[in-house]
C-alpha cells in the first residue's frame, strides 16, 4: 500500500519519510497511521501524536533542523522555539 518508506528512530525518537500520492484519502491514512502505532506498540512504546507533525519541507529530528532537506546550521531549533 505505501511503498518507499523509510524510518530513523533513536530510543523514543523517530521520523518516517513516505510519499503518499494524491489519490489517498483520508481512509488511508489512517491506516498508515495505525500501522505506524502498532509498530510502536510491539516494540513496547507508545507515540505521543500531539508532538507529531507532517511536513513537505521542514524536518526535526533530535536536536537537527533539516529544511527541504539540507541540514541547517547549529542552534536552529533553539531559534525555531524562540519564534514559535
Amino acid at each position: 500500500m505505501f511503498k518507499g518508506v523509510s524510518a530513523n528512530v533513536l530510543i523514543d525518537d523517530g521520523v518516517f519519510t513516505l510519499s503518499i500520492p494524491k489519490t489517498y484519502d483520508a481512509n488511508d491514512i489512517d491506516i498508515l497511521l495505525k500501522y505506524i502505532d502498532d509498530g510502536y506498540k510491539v516494540g513496547g512504546q507508545e507515540i505521543s501524536w500531539d508532538k507529531c507533525y507532517v511536513s513537505e519541507k521542514l524536518l526535526v529530528f533530535l536536536n537537527e533542523v533539516y529544511f527541504n532537506g539540507n541540514l541547517l546550521g547549529a542552534g536552529m531549533k533553539s531559534i525555531i522555539k524562540m519564534v514559535n
